[in-house]
């Protein structure tokens, strides 16, 4: 189990966090849904509260996973900038407090928009789009997903009501193996497809939703997107395309995308190729 102030790594089962203190919310370990104070079994998939027993994942909805699953999803990766800096200084009952209240808003968002959250890891989250069936528009909900997200943060900024951190985002669709959920710590899903989106995320500028080539692609048309410079990450070979979504576009159009160039004064529109 993973701390929400600052990351840790617990043993299941344990109250408090070893390394701050904090006190860890009581999750259901076959589904990960919370539970109440008292709860002798989970609302969600009524396993009894207490050990798991047997290793399945799946929201009672959800068909079982008899074994690794090949498939494209997209992946989104968040992470808040100037965190070490606010949890230095503030103190950690009310990070507590203030992580818990706004992972709620944002998880809530996430899941209007279809996707699920696989982890939280101290200030960043990690969430899915795709994974059920019938979910084809799913790169475009995790970029609105990722726009609504910002646009929830800056209004609380302005309200007052959420200190002065901005969000990175990142989103990248591509190939995983899914499976049960594994040993605490780790992730359901593998593959390059997450390390792609955590690079996205960290090279995003706060406020920002970045994605790569491969998402663009599929929501091609949906919204104001910038071409980025090539980016150069760890561990891949060759430089990635990315693009800065901007806002979503009041109506499909294919073909009338705009992609800005950062070498260039003006846009290229697809149809007139005028720059």
């Amino acid at each position: 189990m993973n701390c929400r102030v600052c990351g840790a790594i617990n043993v299941s089962g344990a109250r408090f966090c070893w390394s701050c203190g904090s006190e860890l919310p009581l999750v259901c370990e076959r589904c990960g849904e919370g539970l109440p104070q008292g709860a002798r079994f989970c609302p969600a998939c009524g396993q009894p509260a207490g050990p798991p027993t047997s290793c399945a994942g799946q929201g009672p909805s959800d068909p079982p996973l008899s074994g690794p699953e090949r498939k494209v999803i997209t992946v989104m990766f968040a992470d808040f900038a100037g965190f070490t800096a606010f949890v230095s200084s503030t103190d950690v009952e009310e990070v507590h407090e203030a992580m818990g209240s706004i992972w709620a808003r944002l998880d809530a968002i996430i899941t209007e928009h279809g996707g699920s959250v696989e982890k939280h890891m101290g200030d960043a989250l990690m969430a899915f789009f795709g994974e059920k069936q019938g979910q084809e528009d799913s790169p475009a909900q995790a970029v609105r997903a990722g726009l609504a997200i910002q646009a929830c943060l800056q209004e609380l900024r302005a309200q007052g009501k959420w200190p002065d951190l901005t969000l990175r985002v990142g989103v990248h669709t591509g190939l995983v193996v899914l499976g049960p959920p594994p040993a605490a710590g780790e992730f359901r899903a593998t593959g390059d497809t997450l390390n792609l989106a955590c690079r996205l995320e960290q090279n995003a500028p706060g406020d920002g939703v970045l994605i790569s080539h491969d998402t663009f692609r599929a929501v091609y048309g949906r919204f104001d997107a910038e071409a980025m410079p090539p980016l150069k990450v760890k561990g891949v070979s060759e430089t990635l395309q990315t693009y800065l979504v901007r806002r979503a576009k009041p109506r499909a159009a294919g073909p009338s995308l705009s992609v800005c160039k950062p070498s260039y004064a003006t846009c290229w529109r697809s149809g007139n190729h005028t720059w």
